[in-house]
């Protein structure tokens, strides 16, 4: 086998199935490295995607084309043939022809994958990694609640939003940031245990601390968690301020007030100015004009001397209305800001803003004053995302009938641009929206016209039946989240769907039974929801992009989904603090004698019922 190269060897791994090439991966590191090769595995999820089952269908549908009597079928042109005239035919031109045969399936093999393969020439996949995705088992791992500072036996504090750190000089998420309902910042590392946590009260305000002379125990902290990872700096929406944290002593640093609460918060990246979206106007936050004070002073003159106000800014008027002809029935309020970046950019200035109204408004940060762009969506959309490559709604239909060659396949990927993604609610189910825009002219003194919107696609039917909360690009997959609790993957045609899974319907077999083996209540009625998620590795990474897991966050608790047939943990799984030995043997004899009690209960319960079956109950 060492003499053979490793095209023979990828050709003989092409006959195994996927559980027998992981299996070979076992045997030396050569195999295992053979082993992963993206053809094999690209070939592997095109055998078992949903596109290559609906074109076999579309297929098998199309209407047989008749034969008149007069021609003769093909069997009968078959039969018709003596062994003389078969023998007359050599036998290299039968091989010949058996050849070209399998050339022209092959060729079309090659376009029709073509067609299938949603990523781009620049785009580097992992298509092991892709398959896992496509196929393992999905699980989720809840995070550890963070409890009440000081003991007790009080319920776990709600999560109040989510935020990842990244590594410095890497792709990789390092840990998972959230403020807490009682105005604490809290960290976990990425298996979920806390690693760190602030002081009760630290995110509240200084005007609520003179008012209440202590910290306020619910600062109603919003969906708006925004980290700098290049400056460890946290910045957080608390109702009408925002509070930057410092990640590495977790003291508030500096707060600055709006005139209205704030309802969305761009991402924060390099030397970027974070966009801050108010229930009235959009500002542009840059923590470096925002001076911190040294770390001996106490909390309350630090913030006094952190605080800073907001620049003047004029209110872009078409945020003011409602652009669709029915009467609008909440105010209009920014609920996603994205800043676009194209392909390699550390700093943007493009700037896309939706929410409660029908359109999406395109700013440059530049020149605030008005938007330069307005795309019409119809829909109420509640999250922004984009992919740094271009988008066709003719060419993607086409693609997925497989109509183009591989010379359009390529000319259409190659085409410059951007994909702007949106989801929301439109008519009462989940609107999921892709924009194709053009590459950003450049105009650097004066407004320039902005990107032009080239396709729009807007699939309102079979994206889900609810709305849809949030949306991120996932590998060479769109994953959205919507009201029922369901996590669907789509190609990124946003129509084909790859899978889907519901987070409402998993729960650890240990939980709470009754003695007749019933759910309790709790736990039978319980419905969780991914208000948001994000992926645990940079968007836009030049390898794999955003090969990973997902985080997520159902407005109380945050978790982790894997793809594993591992099963879950629960928070319970961890230890707010550690316990000496006796304390641990003392629990596990415990946790064994609930669990025998309870299977005696449940012993007894059947054969209650079967008493009853004779009718037996007694009086």
């Amino acid at each position: 086998m060492d003499a053979l190269p490793d095209e023979i060897i990828v050709y003989l791994f092409s006959f195994l199935t996927p559980p027998e090439i992981t299996t070979t991966q076992l045997v030396c590191r050569r195999f295992l490295r053979i082993g992963r090769d993206d053809n094999l595995w690209r070939d592997e999820c095109f055998e078992i995607s949903r596109y290559l089952v609906n074109l076999r269908r579309r297929k098998r549908a199309k209407p047989i084309p008749t034969v008149s009597a007069s021609e003769p079928r093909s069997g009968d042109l078959r039969g018709a043939a003596t062994e003389d005239q078969f023998g007359q035919r050599s036998v290299t031109s039968v091989a010949r022809h058996d050849q070209n045969n399998n050339n022209q399936r092959a060729t079309e093999r090659i376009r029709v994958m073509a067609n299938w393969d949603t990523s781009y020439q620049a785009e580097k996949v992992d298509w092991y990694t892709e398959f896992i995705h496509r196929t393992a088992p999905i699980c989720t791992r809840w995070f550890q609640k963070p409890l009440k500072q000081g003991g007790g036996t009080e319920s776990p504090l709600e999560v109040r939003g989510i935020g990842a750190y990244y590594l410095p000089g890497s792709e990789d998420m390092g840990m998972t940031i959230a403020p807490l309902e009682d105005g604490s910042v809290c960290l976990w590392d990425v298996k979920g245990s806390i690693i760190g946590r602030s002081g009760e009260g630290s995110l509240s305000g200084v005007e609520s601390d003179r008012a209440f002379g202590q910290a306020n125990a619910t600062c109603e902290i919003l969906d708006g968690v925004s980290i700098n990872s290049d400056i460890n700096r946290a910045f957080i929406a608390v109702e009408k301020d925002v509070m930057e944290v410092d990640l590495q002593t977790l003291r508030t640093v500096s707060q600055t007030r709006y005139s209205s609460s704030i309802s969305a918060m761009s991402e924060a990246r390099g030397s970027t100015p974070i966009t801050i979206g108010t229930n009235d106007d959009l500002h542009l936050y840059d923590p470096r004009i925002h001076k911190t004070s040294p770390p001996g002073n106490s909390e309350l003159e630090r913030l006094e001397r952190g605080q800073h106000e907001v620049l003047a800014f004029c209110r872009a008027p078409e945020l003011q209305g409602d652009h669709s002809g029915r009467r609008p029935f909440t105010k209009p309020v920014a609920l996603s800001i994205l800043h676009m970046l194209d392909y390699g950019e550390d700093t943007t200035s493009d700037i896309f803003v939706a929410g409660r109204f029908t359109s999406i408004m395109n700013f440059d940060r530049r020149f605030l004053s008005r938007p330069r762009t307005v795309i019409h969506s119809g829909a109420r959309l509640s999250s922004l995302s984009y992919i740094p490559y271009s988008f066709s709604k003719d060419a993607a239909a086409s693609m997925r009938r497989s109509e183009l060659s591989l010379g359009e396949v390529r000319s259409a990927k190659s085409t410059p641009g951007n994909t702007l993604i949106a989801c929301g609610e439109y008519g009462g189910r989940g609107s999921l929206d892709l924009y194709g825009l053009s590459e950003l002219p450049s105009s650097p003194t004066t407004v320039g016209p902005g990107r032009t919107l080239q396709s729009a696609f807007k699939n309102r039917l079979t994206s889900s039946t609810s709305i849809i909360l949030s949306v991120i690009p996932h590998g060479s997959r769109l994953v959205f989240s919507d009201g029922n609790g369901n996590l669907k993957w789509v190609e990124r045609d946003g129509l084909t769907e790859v899978r889907q899974w519901n987070i409402s319907h998993e729960f650890p077999d240990n939980r709470p039974r009754g003695i007749f083996g019933t759910l309790d209540s709790e736990y039978e009625n319980s419905v969780d929801i991914a208000r948001k998620l994000l992926p645990t590795r940079k968007h836009g990474a030049p390898a794999a992009i955003n090969m990973d897991n997902l985080l997520l966050w159902n407005g109380e608790k945050i978790g982790l989904v894997q793809f594993s047939n591992k099963q879950h943990s629960g928070a319970v799984d961890f230890e707010e603090v550690a316990k000496s030995l006796e304390e641990r043997q003392h629990e596990d004899s415990e946790r064994t004698y609930r669990e025998l009690t309870r299977r005696a209960l449940e012993a007894q319960a059947d054969e209650v019922r079967v008493m009853r079956g004779f009718g037996l109950s007694g009086p």
